[in-house]
């Protein structure tokens, strides 16, 4: 029960990521970037998610607690690439306003 424990406090850390994924993903859908949006759901959900949790258990010996990182290690990775469409995103909407001056 310790260990797992430990192993749901692992899974559950990469929930405080969850909610900003979330808003840069309406954020997407709002501005009508539905192609964007949907890249970051499979980047999420299938891309990444899936093929760590079959690779995490065989890394550094982690064996099941492995799977319990899966979601840690997908959400740090989909992070870095949210921030990079966000900041992508923000910089096309600074030139949109000052072409339109």
């Amino acid at each position: 029960m310790a260990q797992g424990a430990n192993d749901f406090r692992v899974f559950f850390i990469s929930y405080i990521v969850l909610g900003f994924w979330v808003v840069i993903l309406t954020l997407m859908q709002s501005l009508g970037r539905a192609s964007k949006a949907s890249v970051l759901v499979l980047l999420r959900q299938i891309v990444i998610y899936i093929p760590a949790a079959f690779i995490m258990p065989h890394v550094a010996g982690l064996g099941v607690h492995g799977v319990f990182c899966a979601p840690l290690i997908t959400d740090a990775i989909v992070l870095i690439v949210v921030i990079w469409m966000m900041c992508s995103e923000f910089k096309r909407m600074d030139q949109l306003k000052a072409a339109n001056r």
